[in-house]
């Protein structure tokens, strides 16, 4: 656990460094925030007639085909928005890595040269996402044990698929043997992570909570109620903003990771450090 949170603190670190150099990465996980949001809304008004059926019990055998058919719709648009702005923000940042001088533009333009492979990928990831999860509610716990290693496999093989579709012109299915070669060249077979900044930043957020969430249940029990509300409003802010940076640091990490895959050497980056991105299972 502390080799886990002393790893994240080393990448963050380092992560911090260059988005201090390049504050322009940030805008694209607000861009990713914003659609999703609007995603949600769009997606809760037709489905809210099925829930609240499901929730009184009344729901039909129609309304159970319509509701997962939703589910997958949602998954897989809600997997392609995400994509997409990560696919933008990662060719930036691969950008930026090599001194160059990429702006929001060129990230929008490469995310939007990819949007064929983006599309096909978000359907391929959804369909395996939501197969492996419906599959792991209806068998034992030894299946659960199973499945759930077969999830981390998964989403250990398609790690790199991001700075794969930024940095190369693969469609879906070579995307996600590409990154599962790199993976597998640069660190083994049978991985599962071995840590990233989520650690240190997981940390930072339940001590924000904490302080945050108390100092403000504080002010409301002695009827600080103004300030209170502006309390919870700073918490709940700093809560996003951690949230931001951390999904920006991973992004800048997994960039590193890819070149580093790629036989590539990122300045200030120790390459013992990069190595154990990933270790075997055992």
């Amino acid at each position: 656990m502390f080799d886990k949170i002393g790893r994240g603190w080393q990448l963050a670190c380092l992560s911090l460094d260059v988005l201090r150099a390049n504050k322009v990465l940030l805008v694209f996980p607000l861009l990713t925030a914003g659609s999703m949001s609007l995603l949600f809304v769009s997606f809760m008004l037709p489905g809210w007639a099925i829930f609240g059926r499901y929730m009184h019990g009344a729901s039909t055998h129609t309304d159970q085909l319509n509701g997962a058919l939703l589910s997958f719709l949602f998954y897989w648009v809600n997997y392609t928005v995400v994509t997409f702005f990560n696919v933008a923000l990662m060719a930036v940042t691969l950008d930026r890595l090599e001194g160059g001088e990429a702006d929001i533009t060129t990230g929008l333009s490469r995310a939007l040269a990819q949007w064929s492979s983006i599309l096909a990928y978000s359907a391929i990831a959804a369909t395996v996402g939501t197969v492996l999860h419906a599959i792991e509610e209806r068998v034992g716990w030894l299946g659960q044990i199973v499945f759930g290693l077969l999830g981390l496999a998964w989403t250990v093989s398609v790690a790199l698929v991001v700075p794969v579709l930024a940095a190369e012109d693969a469609g879906p299915f070579e995307a996600v043997s590409r990154s599962a070669g790199l993976i597998k060249d640069a660190w083994g077979e049978g991985l599962v992570s071995a840590g990233s900044i989520s650690y240190l930043t997981g940390l930072i957020l339940v001590a924000v909570a904490l302080l945050g969430g108390g100092a403000a249940a504080g002010a409301f029990m002695h009827h600080f109620i103004a300030f209170g509300v502006l309390l919870g409003v700073l918490t709940i802010s700093a809560f996003a903003f951690v949230l931001l940076v951390q999904e920006t640091l991973e992004k800048i990490n997994l960039a590193v990771l890819y070149r580093f895959a790629n036989g590539g050497v990122t300045p200030g980056y120790d390459a013992a450090l990069l190595q154990g991105a990933f270790r075997g299972k055992n």
